[in-house]
């Protein structure tokens, strides 16, 4: 474990605290054992006035973190299409995966943990700049953030209008990363068969399942998604826009995830398509958003994305590597 000091959010406060270390005390010199038991007193008030946890430290029993993280076993994704009768040309031609364990967040990123990061000086404001907000039919419009709908910053609400790299850089801010394409997938049940991710949207064999391979299927009360075939934005679920971060009780009961399916697309790490100066010129998004159709909320669906993009369709959550 790196004994470095690096940023960590505290989840029940959302503050940036500081994880400290120091070296061991020369047993000889009985100053340095003095300034030390005073050091301690001080962390230990510390502790117990702002109840500060570790960064990266997570229960050994549970599946759940310490810091609203799920534990995400070691995963094999079969490649190809999978139980859907229809895929997209590079889902066909994905070939098998593993996965080794990982945590990953509960919940999106919230406005409100977003915010404490821009409070810090560490984050770039998501209020500020261009955004991309969809139109009555999908169609993304750009405006500047501070015009696009209030609601989409209630602290609660994902955090959106995030470019790959704000994501990326309040993760490293929390000493987490954000998680890979396929990590995504394990931990939205890729390796057990599901179609969509959370054990409430109808899988194979459901009674349901005619009506979703048929584009008649609705999401109300169990996502927040767009209309069920083509296009643009759906209110009928009650969230005309995004929704506070785990309204919609679709959780995989066996790693409390929620919002994987819909509410907002979701920034990964891996890179969709490479530029031609090594660069990548557009990173994978996973899960659909609230003005997309069912047919996007697919756990084996991805869509590529400029880097650079802010939009009011796309959030992030962050992963943790397992502890050995």
């Amino acid at each position: 474990m790196d004994t470095r000091a690096r940023g960590c959010y505290d989840t029940r406060r959302g503050g940036l605290v500081q994880r400290m270390s120091f070296s061991k005390a020369d047993k000889t010199t009985r100053g340095i054992k003095i300034g030390i038991a005073v050091l301690l007193v001080l962390i230990a008030g510390f502790i117990a006035a702002y109840g500060f946890r570790g960064c990266g430290a997570i229960k050994s029993a549970g599946k759940i973190s310490s810091h609203g993280m799920a534990r995400v076993p070691a995963a094999t994704i079969p490649g190809g299409c999978g139980p859907f009768a229809v895929c997209e040309l590079n889902e066909l031609k994905a070939r098998e995966v593993r996965t080794s364990e990982f945590f990953i967040d509960e919940n999106p990123v919230t406005n409100r943990e977003y915010g404490a990061c821009v409070d810090q000086g560490a984050c770039r404001d998501n209020r500020a700049g261009d955004c991309a907000v969809p139109d009555a039919l999908g169609r993304p419009w750009p405006v500047s953030a501070g015009d696009a709908p209030a609601e989409l910053f209630d602290d609660e609400r994902p955090a959106v209008c995030v470019s790959w790299s704000m994501a990326r850089d309040f993760c490293k801010e929390s000493g987490k990363r954000l998680p890979g394409d396929a990590e995504w997938m394990a931990a939205a049940g890729a390796g057990k068969g599901f179609v969509f991710p959370g054990a409430r949207l109808p899988q194979p064999g459901h009674e349901k399942w005619p009506a979703v391979a048929a584009g008649r299927f609705r999401l109300n009360g169990i996502a927040n998604a767009g209309q069920p075939v083509c296009c643009g934005p759906d209110a009928g679920d009650g969230w005309a826009l995004t929704s506070p971060a785990g309204r919609f009780p679709e959780s995989d009961a066996e790693t409390g995830l929620r919002d994987m399916a819909g509410n907002v697309w979701e920034w990964t790490a891996d890179c969709a398509a490479p530029a031609r100066d090594g660069k990548c010129a557009a990173r994978v998004i996973k899960g659909g958003s609230w003005a997309t159709s069912l047919y996007e909320l697919r756990i084996r669906n991805k869509a590529g994305r400029d880097p650079a993009l802010r939009s009011a369709e796309i959030g992030f959550r962050c992963a943790l590597d397992a502890l050995e």
